[in-house]
């Protein structure tokens, strides 16, 4: 998919929605945050480009078929727009992602709180999973990026809506490389979109990311990322981990698909909602209570600081927007009085 600039997605937006800011590209097309005029509310938006002529039904049902459900910890589709551009899938805006969590928690001792957190994402993940295999669905692309997490540390899996399973498994761009990186072994030169054992594998590569702050299998094409997936051995990461934690890791990140665990193998064996207390990242020491005070108010600086980045880059955009809308008045006004003359 071609690159395209904000003005050109501003213009490409159907009402009521302006375009506010990129927040990341995919292999059927882009998402972005936009403002709803109709409630005055800032909301994310995935853009499908023209994948289908006209209106496409299979994303239609996506809207009808959540509408109906109770879908735990996965992110909801609350609309599907359509104009002569692309299909709109419009959902609620979320804070952040375990993707930009992971960078913060690198070589960190983790404090009571964080553990208390991951702990809160890492089975919300689970739950979600467990919605989707239960009815026999999958994910597919599940990834740091594509969890994302509320003002409460709750997690969402989000990008679970069949879009793969529909359209095929397209490695296109960078987004696609990183889907690549969670990619279980059997399915890597597969044509399947995934399956649920596929998913499995995902789920341990994100857990194993989660204890030591950062990406386990990385590439800068498809060939350097299966030949490190191909080389991956769980038993090098595992070691210094408690019993069960290795137990667990090892099933999940298990080659075979036959021995890997479901995920109600996984919920069964209570090995999750304790899964990150006294853990330290990347085998690091105990820190003393000072040192972990101190960096977990460094932590809360730098996430207020990032908001604070956040909203004045939005307030930034909405200015530059009602500028352009006070030009469009000022010359429907002079269109006006010239035709009045």
């Amino acid at each position: 998919m071609s690159r395209v600039n904000s003005r050109d997605i501003y213009l490409q937006l159907p009402k009521p929605y302006s375009f506010a800011s990129i927040l990341g590209f995919g292999s059927t097309g882009f998402v972005c945050s936009a403002l709803d005029a109709d409630t005055g509310q800032f909301v994310a938006i995935k853009v499908v480009q023209q994948m289908l002529s006209g209106e496409d039904s299979s994303l239609t049902l996506i809207g009808e078929k959540q509408a109906g459900n109770h879908l735990t910890n996965i992110v909801k589709v609350k609309k599907v727009v359509y104009d002569s551009f692309g299909t709109y899938l419009v959902m609620n805006l979320f804070p952040k992602s375990l993707k930009s969590h992971l960078l913060t928690w690198t070589s960190h001792h983790l404090s009571i709180t964080q553990s208390k957190q991951l702990n809160q994402i890492l089975t919300d993940i689970a739950n979600a999973l467990h919605t989707l295999h239960s009815s026999g669905q999958f994910s597919g692309t599940l990834k740091p990026s594509n969890v994302l997490i509320d003002s409460q540390y709750n997690g969402y899996l989000c990008d679970c809506w069949g879009l793969s399973q529909q359209h095929g498994y397209l490695l296109k761009n960078e987004a696609e490389l990183e889907t690549l990186c969670y990619r279980s072994p059997e399915l890597l030169w597969s044509n399947e979109s995934g399956t649920a054992a596929g998913d499995m594998w995902a789920f341990g590569m994100l857990l194993l990311e989660m204890m030591e702050g950062g990406r386990i299998i990385d590439g800068e094409n498809p060939t350097e990322i299966s030949s490190a997936i191909s080389r991956f051995r769980v038993s090098d990461h595992v070691e210094h981990l408690a019993k069960s934690q290795r137990t667990l890791l090892s099933h999940l990140l298990a080659k075979d698909p036959d021995r890997r665990w479901s995920i109600e193998d996984v919920l069964n064996s209570g090995k999750l909602p304790n899964f990150f207390d006294s853990i330290s990242l990347n085998g690091g020491s105990a820190a003393s209570p000072l040192v972990v005070l101190n960096r977990s108010v460094s932590h809360k600086e730098t996430a207020i600081e990032n908001q604070y980045t956040e909203i004045s880059r939005l307030e930034d955009s909405i200015n530059a927007q009602e500028e352009e809308m006070k030009n469009l008045r000022e010359e429907w006004r002079a269109l006006r009085t010239m035709k009045a003359d």
